[in-house]
């Protein structure tokens, strides 16, 4: 075979090689370009022609900068060097048909040389891609929540508005940053690692904290599932701020082992730390069971109000006290109990006595002023064999024994608050309470009470008004006459006289005639609206010699009266207010005092 068949063949075959290539390319949906080193193009696809609008022959005869508007020539040369350097470029541009309609477009060069260099391009048109991409970010951008589109290198490919104003970057500075940059608790491996299991999942909801621009930590709830953004494929992110449910999860939380009105932790946490706290390593432990005394007698006389007061402070010492790993609990209404770890029997009596020592020093200051007594126990365990809820009744029984001794004193010491309080709120003086003895004895002598009855008599002429120590002195010393409100406050004064005389032994045989010595003997009294002789005698008595001697002698909003006037006004309301016997009696025993030399 001569060389010239040879040549001849193997020419035959390249051109045939070449044919099945062009062919090929004519097949494929993307543009495909042939482009010399000066930007010229020597080969175009069918897809080129279709998508252009221009014939092959036109193309033929033209170059890159033709198809592409913001093509800059003058660089051409440098973007071709570049191209021959990396060997593959790929970018994003805009193509413009012969009608002059412009579209996007995904650029892929190679650099090849087949006897010659040349730029062998495909181009795929992206306008749905585009089109998808600005649907993603007008709906991204609508969020109030934060959105990120995240690529497999752990970079930012999209940021909406919400996470521009929440975190403080800029969108260009975002969209260098990572997930890493503004999350302490994500690194760049863990994020490798959420999106390899992403491409498992398709899906993931996790909670985590972001960081904003000037060190603001905010928590968020992530919910990210697996997109296509830019053509390439990525994790769409949307961050919720979570801070509003994290505090109110923090409320509950805090809501279910405190208790409400002091701050302290609730019976059910200390009974979960009582177990807890029950190891040998923490022996010996000691337990204080502190029970406020006379709180039911504070709540009777100035009301709950008072009392929550009065249970705050308790709180307040036990916190002074103890020290910041001791368990502090409200165990009931006026009962706290105190967990001692590692504590021996003798620096836990020492917390006893602190307890005590503090509560005595203290005051509930207002316009009474109420002292503080807390009746303590104190229990200890020191070896493992011991029961702790035995060593926790030992300190209760203890506690009881103590109340027993100081509850009575407790009492007495509030009652002599209470008068001092009545005595500087309502003008209840010693004098005043001296005369309402004296006209009372006087008159009970006249109608032969019995000796025991003259006691109960002298006792009431004392306490009569105990229950206006919790009226407001504003009432109590207004100058003129008392609004409707007002005066239905002053009418309970009666039943909280009651209330604290029922409240202690000493008063207790009192109390009916506190509670009736604003009855009126026609009924129009209060506060039951009892009449004639079912109201107590002592309290008829009183009723007399009470009005006697407020209205002769100064008082506030009122003036004082003569002695003739005074006993005119009994006179008028006998058979109305007062029992009709009694002022007769008095009247004539009045007058008998007034005409002796130690009378008025």
């Amino acid at each position: 075979m001569n060389k010239n068949k040879i040549k001849f063949d193997n020419q035959k075959k390249l051109n045939s090689r070449q044919d099945l290539i062009c062919f090929s390319l004519d097949q494929v949906a993307e543009e495909v370009y042939w482009i010399t080193p000066g930007g010229r193009f020597v080969f175009t696809n069918k897809t080129a022609v279709e998508k252009l609008g221009y014939s092959e022959d036109e193309l033929l005869q033209m170059y890159i900068w033709d198809i592409v508007p913001e093509y800059d020539k003058e660089r051409h040369k440098e973007r071709w060097d570049k191209l021959k350097r990396e060997r593959h470029l790929q970018f994003e541009s805009w193509h413009q048909t012969k009608d002059g309609d412009k579209y996007p477009v995904q650029v892929s060069n190679y650099y090849i040389k087949y006897e010659e260099e040349y730029e062998f391009s495909f181009v795929k048109d992206i306008t749905k891609e585009k089109a998808m991409e600005r649907e993603y970010k007008e709906l991204i951008d609508g969020m109030n929540d934060t959105a990120w589109v995240i690529g497999f290198d752990t970079k930012f490919i999209e940021a909406n508005n919400s996470a521009v104003e929440l975190l403080g970057y800029s969108r260009e500075k975002l969209l260098n940053m990572g997930p890493q940059d503004i999350d302490n608790h994500l690194t760049a491996e863990k994020i490798l690692t959420l999106i390899k299991d992403m491409k498992k999942a398709k899906k993931q909801v996790f909670e985590t904290v972001h960081v904003t621009k000037d060190g603001q930590e905010i928590p968020v709830e992530i919910s990210s599932s697996l997109i296509t953004y830019k053509g390439k494929p990525g994790i769409l992110s949307i961050a919720r701020d979570i801070t509003k449910r994290k505090k109110d999860e923090e409320k509950i939380r805090y809501l279910s082992y405190h208790d409400n009105l002091t701050g302290l932790y609730n019976r059910d946490f200390f009974e979960e730390e009582i177990k807890r706290l029950d190891e040998d390593r923490q022996l010996p432990i000691s337990l204080i069971f502190a029970d406020l005394n006379g709180l039911k007698f504070i709540n009777d006389t100035y009301g709950h109000t008072k009392g929550d007061m009065v249970i705050k402070k308790t709180a307040g010492i036990l916190r002074t006290v103890c020290r910041k790993e001791d368990i502090i609990a409200r165990w009931g209404g006026d009962e706290f109990m105190v967990i001692l770890p590692r504590t021996s029997k003798d620096d836990a009596r020492q917390v006893k006595d602190r307890v005590k020592k503090t509560s005595r020093k203290i005051e509930i200051r207002d316009e009474e002023n109420i002292p503080l007594s807390v009746a303590v126990g104190v229990a200890t365990k020191e070896t493992p064999d011991q029961d702790i809820y035995e060593v926790l009744k030992d300190a209760e029984d203890k506690m009881y024994q103590n109340k027993l001794k100081g509850s009575q004193d407790k009492k007495n010491k509030i009652l002599q608050s209470i008068l001092d309080s009545l005595h500087k709120k309502c003008g209840e003086t010693e004098e005043h309470l001296l005369r309402m003895q004296n006209l009372a004895i006087n008159l009970g002598q006249k109608i032969k009470l019995s000796q025991s009855e003259m006691k109960r008599l002298k006792i009431l002429a004392t306490l009569h008004d105990i229950g206006k120590t919790v009226i407001p002195s504003e009432i109590l010393n207004k100058q003129g006459k008392l609004d409707k409100k007002e005066w239905e406050e002053v009418k309970k004064h009666p039943a909280t006289g009651y209330r604290i005389a029922t409240s202690t032994k000493r008063y207790a045989h009192i109390a009916d005639e506190v509670l009736s010595h604003h009855e009126n003997w026609d009924g129009t009294g209060y506060p039951r609206g009892l009449k004639g002789e079912d109201i107590p005698l002592l309290a008829r008595i009183i009723s007399i010699v009470d009005a006697y001697d407020i209205m002769t002698h100064e008082r506030p909003g009122s003036r004082a009266i003569s002695g003739e006037k005074a006993l005119e006004e009994l006179r008028r309301n006998a058979g109305k207010k007062f029992d009709p016997d009694l002022v007769d009696i008095f009247l004539n025993s009045v007058v008998s005092m007034r005409n002796t030399p130690s009378g008025e």
